[in-house]
């Protein structure tokens, strides 16, 4: 794979709000999931913990949770809320951040951009996978 590019990988319908959707891209493995308003959403899909897989995992408050600990992302893959700590507890986990892949939704087809910089742009698409009078 070219890095530091967008990548057609799934079609839209396939992600459901509060589901968790897994594919394997890039030799990766993926976890995508909608958010209640909608955003969509992908992550690397091993929990930081422990390595368990997150495709089995659950959307809650639109956090992904693993299904191993309990531990929660948010959609940015920040950790958010481990179960052994209290809700108000102020200790740092960053060490248990996800890898984040930005997303964007053209015309039913779900693009990620695979790369280490910051996307550029939006991904490249036909105009008629816009067109109304096509589609």
């Amino acid at each position: 794979m070219i890095k530091n590019q967008w990548y057609a990988v799934l079609s839209s319908h396939q992600i459901k709000s509060g589901m968790v959707t897994a594919a394997k891209r890039f030799g990766q493995n993926l976890i995508f999931f909608r958010t209640s308003t909608g955003e969509l959403v992908c992550l690397n899909s091993l929990c930081a913990h422990r390595g368990a897989s997150l495709a089995k995992g659950c959307v809650n408050n639109d956090h992904i949770q693993c299904p191993f600990h309990g531990i929660e992302y948010e959609s940015t893959g920040k950790c958010v809320h481990i179960p052994s700590e209290d809700k108000g507890s102020k200790e740092d986990y960053s060490r248990f951040h996800l890898i984040h892949y930005p997303v964007h939704e053209i015309g039913g087809i779900v693009f990620i951009w695979y790369g280490d910089k910051d996307p550029v742009g939006e991904p490249d698409y036909f105009d008629a996978m816009t067109d109304p009078a096509i589609i």
